[in-house]
């Protein structure tokens, strides 16, 4: 569905599908303005849906950062109910600090975050790194940008009938400068 991918390694995003989002976001964009909701095509993102998410503000919260959409996946993966609880608590009480200073400087410069994080699977214990991109757009209404993005598992790709608990530890949290467009 995308169309040519230019892959940017520095930006440090290790999986794919995100660097593919990153790719098509930074040439929607243009030169430097910002995307506006109403320019993204969702269809361009069938094969990503379940696993993509958009945070951001609303009147109902006002600006603190809350879900505003999770992909059908990743409703699956987390413990039920994990996207309507505030994004803070999403976190670990260690990172959560870290995650919304990270999401609320992005949002000041309008440029995406990247957020790598371990959890760990309810059951076994084993460990599960993820990769969380954040990509700004206008939203409908006033207010700062919320971001459209997904979370990837990296790594071995869970079974469907694994969960994965709240309170994930951040270890990775980056903003990622926009790539120029020549």
């Amino acid at each position: 569905m995308f169309h040519s991918i230019n892959f940017w390694p520095d930006t440090g995003i290790m999986h794919a599908n995100n660097m593919e989002m990153f790719g098509w976001w930074n040439r929607l964009r243009g030169k430097g303005k910002l995307v506006n909701r109403s320019e993204i095509n969702v269809r361009q993102f069938a094969q990503h849906m379940p696993w993509m998410i958009i945070v951001g503000g609303s009147e109902e919260q006002g600006p603190a950062m809350g879900w505003r959409y999770s992909g059908s996946r990743l409703e699956n993966v987390f413990q039920p109910a994990s996207f309507r609880h505030p994004f803070e608590l999403f976190w670990a009480s260690g990172s959560r600090s870290l995650a919304n200073g990270a999401v609320d400087m992005a949002q000041i410069l309008n440029w995406p975050f990247l957020l790598r994080f371990q959890s760990r699977v309810i059951g076994s214990g084993l460990p599960v790194m993820l990769e969380m991109i954040g990509l700004p757009m206008m939203p409908k209404g006033p207010g700062p940008a919320h971001f459209i993005g997904a979370i990837q598992v990296c790594g071995k790709p869970l079974q469907k009938e694994n969960k994965v608990q709240l309170g994930s530890s951040i270890i990775k949290a980056a903003l990622i400068e926009p790539q120029p467009i020549h």
